[in-house]
């Protein structure tokens, strides 16, 4: 089983929220209100260092489950919050919320494992995306979808399953992926593919970092783009709309998929986004959510 936080991340609202949330989910069931929560984190010594973070903490906790329905695992009853009957249907919010409550320092060989199976996940949802007519791969090294190894056979490869030619930017054979992990695109019925997505995927929280990553300047010198491909960051854990990082990244032209924006954009049922989040729950260790999630 992957080593779980003892405590929360941070003494931020959300940090908190996750952390409540893991003991609903884990524990037996439990009717969380702000007088309880505080006594909850007082039993275990937390209460002098996260206490003061619990009412903001209910707060995300309502806002999440009235966003995300079903698919969250938390349902507001009177009197207080409270686990939802185990369903398939927020099975991949367990799976993402998990990625975030891990202490990796205490298993950091694990840190990979996670990682491509969380690449696995969004590139299922970014498929979802675009109904039929989408199409997504994996790009990034080491590589699970056959592209040849180096740099610029990889990006010949790419331009290949776009349908599109390569251009003649210089392409470095010391580059591994130009910062970009998973490719989305559209084609329309006569093969030529548009709306290109870039998109990179983090567990890290290291959002800006991230955003920079990745040249589109570079980029459209590399393949011969129809039009300027667009970029996206990937990451489990929950980025407010109005936050200074969510503002910065869509400055420097990301749309950032957070944890509740690939919640719901994924498919409900069995598909490709709802298996890779079966595997991230059975790398958990959590078997009463992969059975519930079977």
């Amino acid at each position: 089983m992957l080593p779980l936080r003892s405590e929360p991340r941070s003494e931020s609202a959300l940090d908190v929220a996750d952390w409540i949330e893991l003991q609903l989910i884990l524990g037996p069931p439990w009717r969380v209100s702000e007088a309880n929560a505080r006594e909850f984190l007082d039993r275990r010594g937390l209460g002098d260092s996260f206490g003061s973070a619990v009412a903001g903490a209910i707060g995300v906790m309502r806002r999440r489950s009235g966003r995300l329905s079903k698919r969250y695992p938390i349902v507001p009853l009177a009197g207080g919050l409270a686990r939802r009957d185990r369903s398939i249907s927020w099975s991949q919010y367990a799976a993402l919320l998990t990625i975030c409550c891990v202490d990796f320092g205490q298993a950091p060989a694990l840190l990979l494992e996670v990682t491509s199976l969380f690449e696995e996940y969004c590139e299922g949802v970014l498929r979802d995306l675009g109904g039929d007519a989408a199409r997504a791969i994996h790009f990034g090294s080491p590589s699970r979808s056959g592209r040849p190894e180096g740099f610029s056979d990889a990006i010949r490869w790419l331009a290949h399953k776009l349908g599109l030619q390569a251009g003649s930017g210089y392409r470095d054979p010391r580059r591994n992926d130009g910062g970009v992990d998973l490719v989305s695109w559209r084609v329309l019925p006569d093969g030529r593919s548009y709306d290109v997505r870039l998109t990179q995927c983090t567990i890290e929280r290291s959002l800006l970092s991230k955003a920079r990553d990745i040249d589109v300047d570079q980029w459209v010198r590399w393949i011969g783009f129809a039009e300027r491909p667009r970029i996206a960051i990937a990451v489990p854990y929950q980025v407010p709309l109005r936050s200074v990082e969510a503002r910065e990244a869509t400055n420097l032209g990301s749309l950032v998929l957070d944890r509740l924006a690939l919640i719901e954009s994924a498919n409900e049922g069995e598909g490709f986004a709802v298996a890779a989040a079966h595997k991230l729950l059975g790398v958990s260790g959590i078997s009463a959510l992969v059975e519930a999630a079977q």
